[in-house]
């Protein structure tokens, strides 16, 4: 996925392929082109549990319970270059990395470009 720095509002959809509806809680940790590290949680009211099925035109069909989605925040995308996204599932018997990404971040163009 190719964004623009500091673009905000849109939703980041992350898969698991597999049930995650017992979970206890799920967390994006989004690592920064500088090494910064922020953690967003469902129990945080960060990244929700996608519970219908859905088409992403970067990941194809994705199942419900399948998947998360995080609203990007405003200031989270503030650099250019390489963002790493993991995804951590825990339920009462586990925590478990499952998913390891990249979002790739090209210049801010001029409004009038």
């Amino acid at each position: 996925m190719t964004v623009k720095q500091n673009e905000s509002g849109f939703t980041l959809r992350v898969a698991a392929c597999f049930d995650m509806s017992s979970n206890t809680e799920i967390t994006l940790v989004i690592r920064k082109p500088d090494g910064f590290k922020l953690t967003k949680t469902r129990t945080g009211g960060d990244v929700v549990l996608g519970l219908v099925n859905v088409t992403d035109p970067d990941l194809g069909a994705l199942l419900a319970n399948q998947y998360v989605e995080y609203n990007v925040e405003v200031g989270v995308l503030d650099l250019v270059g390489v963002y790493s996204v993991e995804l951590k599932y825990e339920d009462s018997a586990s925590s478990e990395l499952l998913y390891g990404g990249t979002v790739q971040l090209e210049s801010v163009r001029n409004v009038d470009d």
